[in-house]
């Protein structure tokens, strides 16, 4: 006997695998094995999980980010082209939007510009591995994570930015020391 379980979700399709079933497993109360929406972290806020949309061109990252974010009680929406998240950004109800700031075909810089002409209240975080940005984007994002940075710093300023949704930025940007190492996806 087999049972299904639902591993990953997008906005295009479902992951499934068959799960064998078996009287070895440990079993309470006639309950099945837990799902993945069950072993969310702990430290999930129990209200309506808030929604970010994620935008960046390289998708291994971005299927890693979408599962860390999950596990924190968020739904992410993602998109590998600046042109479908901004689609995205217009017909879903988005709390927060995290963009790569060097894309093809239009920069996080553009995407954030586009945002904020929509709606100026939406706060929209740059995720880059770039070195250097130009100052001007300080003025147009609400926040800036380096992708070299733990992804605490990141977890952190999202749930910052949604919780308050403030105009100035929380973390400047910073020039990185020259002699620094850089690990970024």
């Amino acid at each position: 006997m087999q049972a299904m379980a639902k591993v990953a979700t997008s906005r295009s399709a479902t992951l499934r695998l068959r799960l064998p079933v078996s009287s070895t497993l440990p079993m309470t109360r006639g309950a099945l094995p837990r799902s993945p929406r069950a072993l969310r972290h702990r430290n999930a806020d129990p209200t309506p999980a808030k929604t970010l949309l994620w935008i960046d061109d390289y998708a291994p990252a971005l299927m890693v980010y979408q599962a860390m974010f999950e596990n924190h009680g968020f739904r992410v929406l993602t998109a590998t082209r600046p042109s479908v998240g901004l689609q995205l950004a217009l017909t879903e109800n988005v709390d927060a939007v995290i963009t790569d700031y060097e894309m093809p075909g239009m920069s996080g810089a553009a995407v954030a510009v586009t945002l904020k002409k929509s709606n100026p209240e939406l706060p929209v975080i740059l995720f880059t591995g770039s070195e250097s940005l130009p100052g001007s984007i300080t003025n147009v994002v609400d926040g800036y994570c380096d992708k070299a940075a733990p992804i605490e710093h990141l977890i952190a300023t999202v749930k910052h930015l949604i919780a308050k949704k403030p105009t100035s930025l929380p973390h400047p940007v910073q020039p990185l020391a020259e002699d620094r190492q850089r690990v970024v996806a």
